[in-house]
């Protein structure tokens, strides 16, 4: 109706300012069943041989085992957020160094020091190990942690990684790429 045009409107215009708030209603995404977290294991997409394999290996441990805010921040992440130490049980950690500030979060929060962290362990799949061996392939000019992968050979170097970081949307299609390329490994 035109004599509700301006009130919509004004009603529309306030759900996205709340929204941007944080204070909408949040619709979470099922957890990822244990099954198929193995079968991405398995299917090559985490695969610690190519820059591109390498990095998606790396992009989902940091989203599973840190981000309590699914792939929000992704992008501004920096190696020097993360650190790897040893825990009081003498296991090689990789810990993340900063306090996660988001749009409905920006107080120091004390639960986030305990955050979540990656434990080495002697599974070929082990996190720590392909944390490290990622920063060991990033393009040194570069401080960000998501760097652009070349298209080359592992074998032409030891910088696998451009100096580009990927964009917001690319990290932000992340697992729905993960889950097509899995899909086609099994078939």
């Amino acid at each position: 109706d035109k004599e509700f045009e301006e009130a919509n409107s004004v009603y529309e215009a306030q759900c996205v300012y709340l929204k941007k708030r944080g204070l909408a209603k949040t619709e979470h995404k099922p957890p990822i069943a244990g099954e198929d977290i193995n079968k991405l294991y398995e299917s090559g997409v985490f695969n610690t041989d190519s820059p591109d394999t390498l990095q998606n290996k790396v992009c989902f441990e940091i989203m599973f085992f840190f981000c309590r805010r699914g792939k929000q921040n992704l992008r501004e992440l920096k190696r020097d957020d993360f650190a790897i130490k040893t825990n009081p049980q003498g296991q090689r950690c990789v810990v993340i160094k900063t306090d996660e500030l988001t749009k409905n979060h920006r107080v120091h929060d004390a639960q986030a020091e305990e955050g979540g962290m990656m434990v080495a362990n002697d599974s070929p799949y082990c996190p720590v190990y392909s944390f490290e061996e990622y920063f060991t392939h990033l393009n040194p000019l570069n401080e960000f942690l998501f760097q652009r992968p070349k298209r080359c050979s592992p074998s032409d170097g030891i910088i696998w990684y451009d100096n580009m970081v990927v964009g917001e949307n690319t990290l932000g299609k992340k697992m729905k790429v993960l889950s097509i390329k899995r899909s086609k490994a099994f078939r």
